[in-house]
Order: C-alpha cells, then sequence, then structure tokens
C-alpha cells in the first residue's frame, strides 16, 4: 500500500525515462504521496522524453553524464530545479 507515502525509485541508469514513467504513473494512481527518482548515471536525452514534474517530483543524480549546466532547463512544481545532481 503506497498511498499517501513519499516513495524513491533507485535505479543505475535512465535515458528517456519510460520505464520510471510508467513507474511513476502507476504509484501516483494508487495513491502516493510524490514519487522521486534516484539515478546514478542520468542521460541529457531525459529532458526530451516522457518523465515531467508533474509525475515525478525530484530527479537526483550524480555529475557521471549528466550536464550540471541543463539542470536549470525544467523547474519543479516548487520552482526549484527539478534535477538535483548531487556532488558526494
Amino acid at each position: 500500500n503506497v498511498e499517501g507515502k513519499d516513495i524513491l525509485i533507485v535505479d543505475d541508469i535512465c535515458s528517456r525515462g519510460g520505464t520510471f514513467y510508467h513507474s511513476a504513473k502507476a504509484l501516483k494512481e494508487a495513491g502516493a504521496a510524490s514519487v522521486a527518482l534516484y539515478v546514478t548515471h542520468l542521460e541529457e536525452t531525459v529532458l526530451l522524453g516522457v518523465l515531467n514534474p508533474e509525475l515525478v517530483d525530484r530527479v537526483y543524480t550524480t555529475p557521471s553524464i549528466f550536464p550540471a549546466s541543463r539542470v536549470d532547463d525544467i523547474k519543479a512544481a516548487d520552482g526549484e530545479n527539478w534535477i538535483d545532481i548531487m556532488n558526494n
């Protein structure tokens, strides 16, 4: 039961986000309060994919391949950066 809970999906890589889209959609439909994604290697192509701030509240990643210069490209619902690069 995920109703009212904050969910964190953890994975090693994401390119366009299709798998995470379907997972987040099902979790939100089941009543999850929020869905966040932590992915070690986030490809820049995620910005062209199906993930969006209405479905996934925040995306956390490392600086392994996602360019830090792109974090300002999409804002979350709270106006903060949707993608957060974890440096340590």
